[in-house]
């Protein structure tokens, strides 16, 4: 188990905080292992693409809910995949907005004109 401090009149079991820790663990390796094998590309946007992603994971769980009701299915691993991705996601946003990259999702590199220049192209298509 995971000692943490918890405020005297919480309800919370050292048993659900190690269960919540052993989850979030979980995810920090899937985070750790998505990062060797594809960078820091996460880092190129901002909160809106992180909601997203969030979006669509809380889509597919949705649909995983549906399958469980509809046909009796169980969950299956990439069900899990997709709750520990919404956990690495919603980390995101929460980075990106501490570090106010809140701008369109757009790399945060780009210079003041380019900015312009990609909002153009996207009126005139």
């Amino acid at each position: 188990m995971v000692d943490v401090d918890m405020p005297s009149n919480s309800s919370v079991s050292a048993e659900d905080v190690s269960d919540q820790f052993r989850v979030l663990m979980e995810a920090l390796a899937k985070y750790a292992e998505r990062e060797k094998q594809y960078g820091s590309m996460w880092k190129r946007y901002g909160c809106r693409d992180a909601a997203d992603h969030c979006r669509s994971k809380a889509g597919r769980l949705d649909m995983a809910i549906y399958r469980m009701l509809k046909g009796g299915e169980d969950v299956n691993d990439g069900d899990i995949d997709d709750a520990i991705d919404l956990i690495n996601y919603a980390v995101f946003f929460i980075r990106h907005a501490r570090e106010g990259r809140m701008k369109l999702g757009l790399p945060y590199d780009d210079s003041e004109d380019r900015v312009a220049a990609i909002k153009e192209s996207r009126e005139g298509s």
